[in-house]
């Protein structure tokens, strides 16, 4: 399937750290994208950008500067943070979304620590 990617976005180049996609530890996220909000897993995050995984084909017309928010799966600690969309990719039934931020890194002293090795 297809893949959209803003050329002025190069590819991430700071180690992504994989986290758990299913199960109890699977970390759930969610994107505002064109006033819609859509919900996730993170499939991988870096102190600079993330993936998350959507279980549903999105069409877009654009790639906008969005807030990502995640949250631990049995926890109640949620970290937020903006985001640019940087490019999607679709399958059949899913679409997996690349973020970077882009005012920084993401800040040390959250439960996403555990996943930057």
């Amino acid at each position: 399937m297809a893949t959209t990617n803003l050329p002025h976005y190069a590819d991430r180049e700071h180690e992504r750290h994989a986290t758990p996609i299913a199960g109890d530890d699977a970390i759930q996220a969610s994107v505002e994208i064109e006033s819609v909000e859509i919900h996730g897993i993170l499939s991988n995050i870096s102190r600079f950008g993330a993936c998350v995984a959507v279980p549903q084909e999105l069409a877009l017309m654009a790639l906008p500067r969005t807030v990502l928010t995640l949250r631990a799966t049995l926890g109640t600690e949620t970290v937020s943070m903006t985001a640019d969309l940087c490019w999607i990719h679709n399958e059949v039934g899913s679409t997996t979304i690349g973020m970077s931020f882009p005012f920084g890194p993401l800040e040390s002293g959250t439960f996403l620590d555990a996943y930057m090795g």
